[in-house]
Formats: structure tokens, sequence, C-alpha cells
């Protein structure tokens, strides 16, 4: 982690971390969401325990949350109208957030 102070109009930034990238992009490819497009079920697989799900509207409005403790989930999510989503899966300790979309028949 890098500290230092950076000024800005409006004020100074006091801080500044810098994270090691490669393991997020690391852990993000061990998440599969598929199919996707999906019609009414959607299923995930991981390679980290997911303690809960959150589908959020293009709005931002939460539109489902449910709680699960697994590697491979199947998500009947037959009570959302068509359009696009997006569902974050939270580990406890990080989330990875993926676009979805739900299509007709």
């Amino acid at each position: 982690m890098v500290s230092t102070n950076y000024p800005m109009i409006g004020g100074n930034i006091q801080e500044v971390s810098i994270i090691n990238t490669s393991s997020i992009e690391n852990y993000v490819s061990s998440c599969q969401v598929f199919p996707n497009p999906f019609h009414s079920t959607l299923s995930i697989t991981t390679e980290k325990t997911v303690k809960n799900i959150l589908i959020y509207d293009v709005f931002g409005r939460l539109v489902k949350n449910q709680p699960a403790s697994g590697t491979q989930i199947g998500l009947n999510l037959n009570g959302l109208s068509e359009g696009v989503y997006l569902l974050q899966l939270d580990f406890g300790d990080s989330i990875s957030t993926h676009r979805i979309v739900k299509v007709a028949r």
C-alpha cells in the first residue's frame, strides 16, 4: 500500500491504496454464470462458497436477495421480468458482479 497526499481542486486526497490486481483477475475468472442470456434458471459455479446472492435491476434497485451456501447453485429467476440485471455473488470476504440478461422463451 502507498500513502501520500495528492492536491486536488476542492481538497486533498489523503490516502491512496494500491492492491495487487492479478489476484483479483484470477479470482473473478473462477466464477461461471450460465446460460447468459437465460430464460428462467441461471447456473452458478465458483471455486469459493457463495454466502449470499443479490440481483439488481438497471436502476440499482435490489430485486432479489437470497442466502446461499455452495459452489454450484441453480437459481430460479422465473419471477423476474425480461431485461438486464446485475448479479452480485457475495463470498463473505469478496464480491463478484456479473451482468445477466433474461429473455422470453
